[in-house]
């Protein structure tokens, strides 16, 4: 017997008999799994999908079947219009459209779906849609349409009332038919054990609670927040012809991931890909999530893709992590040779960090950087491949004191320049939060493109201290909250130097999973501590930014403050060191048309407006 879920038929109206087709359904052998009265809803490129089908029908080895129930008698076509025994038209035009659109959502919601795996579904699954005139012989079918079918009936996709005694020859012949892909490849349902339970458990059948605890509702949370992510997807669908592209967008617009979608496409095409990145950190972090996931199948998508920073290019080239000048004489050779480049692709992540001059970095260094990624740029395009840098003009920091850069030609002279403005990363209240120290081009306020979200998120939290000497127990504090709501990803960020912080000599260095960190111990658990320069590029469910004053929201810190505040994704506290006295001059320089009174408690209302945060008074 077939799978019946729910085991027993929703409510319908009795007219329509649903449960007659119900009940011919459970017939089928246990190797099928049947939906009742499903419900596909989505958003896809700004677009809703609503559609509402009788029954899907999913097997393993066959694929899915989305299916609409009638009862068929005295259902009559005219006027190019199905119609009941009354003559009223049918809703969704007609069973067969139905059913059509039906199938469509779910193929929609497979390709757009958050999970990759569950993607990977859509490429290798047969979907197919029918109608069940399950009151209705055939012949009398036929009979009734004897000048000809409507256009969207087809017979092959249509069961009968002598299909009731034993659904499954029918339903197994619908889904024995061919669908092709190109000229010479159809489609083929291709499950494994895991995929096959990813699509029932995440796509057909998956669990909620309608009352989220904290841990809950930062799941719902991020998984809203993913999904409005995956529609960006859409525009490397507009850009798929395109060899060359510069895409701009803020903090949290999904640039990375957004790279790293181009990057597992070109990927799966067999086609080698360079993916370039200026941080360590991110480059280690995306090769353990790409290259080293445990899903041997997700690793595959990614197995042609080389995650690496530029000194590592330079040391796999030339020997030596330094020897830029080799590097780009070997690039020269490439692009004389495209054989020896290796590479179809290059995509280059946080691209304006590679122009920046400062006190690490020199003019020189700088400028070989920018000629670095032009000859890569050119030995793209003589590999007959595509070239796109992401980058985020207001993130042009990197370390030291100064804000000098030098702009890369490929991005200066790209003839396709686009820019992402919806924040898929953060929160609405965090987005406001980290932009409050910037300004647009006409030095006024920014105002983010976020996401909203069903479920009320945490508001960011300023925790003002008149002393350093409170800074620590606030980070406590802020901890045990985070531990009460169960949340993992914690990361704490100073906008200085980790010897420098307040925590400096409580921090040890970090191993294993916290490689590259330093760490700092609560209650017997080890979080990552790092700067907002290194952490560039990456995000945590909650960020901590300690170190901060009445300097740190202005010029270099400002930028500082906008980078450290918007790797969070759901929760961000900061710790500031301010008196009372100290908050008309943060006020004044942020907004200079804000009303400033001599009563603390109004200030410190307009200093939470500013910040779109809660003040914690220590």
């Amino acid at each position: 017997m077939a799978h019946m879920i729910p085991p027993d038929p929703k409510d319908f109206d009795k007219k329509s008999d649903e449960g007659v087709v119900f009940e011919a359904l459970k017939k089928l052998s246990d190797d099928y799994y049947v939906f009742h009265s499903v419900l596909v809803n989505g958003v896809v490129n700004n677009e809703l999908i609503e559609r509402e089908i009788d029954f899907v029908i999913v097997n393993r080895k066959y694929g899915i079947l989305c299916l609409e129930a009638k009862n068929g008698s005295f259902i009559h076509y005219s006027d190019r219009t199905w119609r009941y025994s009354s003559g009223k038209p049918m809703s969704h035009g007609g069973p067969y459209k139905q059913a059509s659109s039906a199938k469509h959502a779910f193929k929609t919601l497979l390709k757009y779906h958050a999970n990759s795996e569950v993607r990977d579904i859509y490429y290798n699954c047969k979907m197919f849609h029918a109608v069940w005139f399950f009151g209705m012989e055939k012949e009398a079918f036929k009979m009734q349409n004897i000048n000809g079918l409507p256009e969207d009936a087809v017979m092959e996709l249509t069961l009968f009332c002598g299909d009731v005694v034993d659904p499954t020859p029918a339903i197994e012949r619908i889904f024995r038919l061919n669908i092709p892909i190109d000229d010479d490849k159809d489609v083929v349902t291709k499950f494994t054990d895991e995929s096959f339970n990813l699509l029932l458990d995440s796509v057909m059948c998956p669990m909620f609670h309608l009352t989220p605890s904290p841990s809950e509702k930062s799941i719902l949370i991020e998984d809203n927040l993913i999904q409005l992510l995956y529609e960006q997807y859409r525009l490397l669908d507009f850009l798929e012809d395109q060899d060359s592209a510069v895409i701009n967008g803020a903090a949290g617009t999904g640039k990375t991931m957004l790279a790293v979608e181009k990057a597992r496409r070109n990927s799966m095409e067999e086609e080698p890909v360079l993916f370039l990145c200026y941080n360590r950190l991110l480059c280690d972090h995306l090769n353990s999530v790409h290259k080293k996931n445990a899903s041997k199948s997700y690793r595959k998508q990614f197995e042609n893709v080389d995650f690496m920073t530029i000194s590592q290019l330079a040391k796999e080239k030339t020997g030596n992590y330094k020897d830029f000048d080799g590097l780009m004489e070997w690039l020269m050779e490439c692009c004389d040779d495209p054989d020896k480049f290796g590479y179809k692709h290059v995509i280059v992540d946080e691209g304006q960090d590679f122009g920046l001059v400062d006190a690490s970095v020199d003019s020189s260094e700088a400028e070989a950087n920018c000629s670095i990624l032009d000859l890569l740029q050119e030995a793209a395009a003589e590999s007959n491949g595509t070239f796109y840098l992401f980058y985020d003009k207001y993130q042009m920091i990197q370390g030291g004191e100064s804000i000098e850069y030098k702009i890369p030609d490929c991005i200066t002279n790209s003839d396709c320049k686009l820019s992402l403005h919806l924040n898929c990363r953060n929160t609405k209240e965090i987005a406001q939060t980290s932009v409050t120290p910037l300004k647009d081009s006409k030095n006024r306020a920014i105002k983010p493109k976020a996401a909203c979200t069903w479920y009320e998120p945490a508001k960011p939290q300023m925790h003002i201290i008149g002393s350093k000497k409170k800074a620590i127990s606030t980070i406590n504090e802020i901890l045990d909250k985070y531990y009460e709501n169960k949340l993992e990803k914690v990361v704490i960020l100073t906008p200085g130097k980790e010897e420098f912080s307040c925590l400096s000599d409580s921090l040890v260095q970090g191993s294993d999973d916290n490689e590259g960190y330093m760490t700092y111990s609560h209650n017997g658990i080890d979080y990552k501590v790092t700067t907002c320069i290194k952490f560039k590029g990456l995000e945590a469910d909650a960020i901590i930014m300690m170190d901060l004053d009445k300097s740190s929201f202005t010029g270099y810190k400002g930028l500082e403050f906008y980078v450290g505040t918007s790797r969070a994704k759901q929760y961000l506290d900061y710790v500031v060191c301010l008196t009372p006295n100290d908050f008309p001059e943060v006020i004044a320089a942020l907004d200079p048309d804000a009303p400033i009174k001599n009563d603390p408690e109004k200030l410190r209302k307009v200093l939470g407006t500013l910040f779109a945060s809660d003040l914690v008074i220590h």
